[in-house]
C-alpha cells in the first residue's frame, strides 16, 4: 500500500509539471491581433476606434529565451524586452527595456487562440491573437 501511495504521488507530480509545460510551451512564437474588443468603462468611441485600428496593425513574437518583441504596420515604434508567463494565475508580465514591468492576463484558449486583456482606465481590453508560426 505504502508503495502504491509512492507511485501516486509521483504520478500527480508528473502530470502536473507536462501540464504546466504544455501550457507555457504554447505562448512561444509570432502572434496577430485578429480583434479587438472593449467592456465597461466610458472610452470615447473615437478613441476605441484609434485603439483598435493601432492593435489589429499589433504583431507580436515571443521568443524561447523570454524576450519578446512587438511590431506595428502602421507605426515606427517597435517594442522589446522580456516576458515570462505564470499560469495558476493566466498573468503574462511583459518588461519592457527600460521601463516597468506591464501585468496583463492571458488566456490560452488553444494552441493556436490567445486573449490578452489589459486594463486602461477602468475599461477592460481584449486583444484575441492568432498563431502566425512558431
Amino acid at each position: 500500500m505504502k508503495h502504491l501511495r509512492v507511485v501516486l504521488i509521483a504520478f500527480v507530480l508528473v502530470v502536473t509539471s507536462c501540464n504546466s509545460a504544455k501550457k507555457e510551451s504554447v505562448v512561444p512564437g509570432t502572434w496577430s491581433v485578429s480583434s479587438v474588443s472593449f467592456s465597461g468603462g466610458d472610452m470615447s468611441l473615437e478613441l476605441m476606434n484609434a485603439i483598435r485600428e493601432l492593435g489589429m496593425s499589433v504583431q507580436y513574437t515571443f521568443n524561447t529565451d523570454s524576450t519578446y518583441t512587438m511590431r506595428s504596420s502602421i507605426s515606427t515604434h517597435a517594442g522589446f524586452g522580456r516576458w515570462s508567463y505564470i499560469e495558476d494565475t493566466e498573468l503574462l508580465i511583459m518588461t519592457p527595456n527600460g521601463e516597468q514591468p506591464m501585468r496583463t492576463k492571458l488566456s490560452i484558449k488553444s494552441e493556436n487562440n490567445l486573449v490578452l486583456q489589459i486594463e486602461n482606465k477602468g475599461t477592460l481590453l481584449d486583444y484575441k491573437l492568432t498563431r502566425k508560426s512558431k
